[in-house]
């Protein structure tokens, strides 16, 4: 035990220290800033129908990467189905069979995730993360 505070009495180990705790607060920082969690309650900035989301994708990818990505929208449509990545569970919300959007929650909501009917009317919430024409919202609630 009395190595350790000797170590840190050196130069190079207090530096060390000291960096160690710069990259703790700044990735505190990035945490609270950029991974906020989701509610029913967090402000959106859009809500849009699934159809027309993803056609609106798919004519201008560029517009709307500038447009969703990394915001906050709510998204209606059909449940597609439920997979799981991991522990995750990930929601297939749908507007035909070749169009979805994935909505990845929490893994404690797999028990919620497991009830849920093909076909059913939804209304997600999350984070876009767009990749070309891949549409994810992570994190997600519905």
């Amino acid at each position: 035990m009395s190595t350790i505070f000797e170590s840190l009495k050196k130069p190079a180990s207090m530096r060390g220290v000291a960096l160690a705790l710069i990259i703790g607060a700044g990735a505190a920082w990035v945490k609270h800033h950029y991974f906020k969690p989701i509610t029913m309650s967090t402000p959106v900035a859009h809500s849009v129908e699934v159809g027309s989301f993803l056609m609106e994708l798919r004519g201008n990818q560029a517009a709307a990467h500038q447009k969703y990505q990394g915001k906050v929208i709510e998204v209606a449509g059909k449940m597609r189905g439920v997979r799981m990545q991991g522990s995750t569970p990930v929601l297939s919300i749908g507007y035909m069979l070749i169009f979805n959007i994935e909505c990845h929650l929490a893994a404690d909501r797999t028990p919620y995730a497991a009830r849920l009917e093909y076909g059913a009317d939804m209304r997600v919430r999350g984070v876009v993360r767009l990749n070309g024409s891949d549409v994810h919202l992570d994190p997600c609630i519905y």
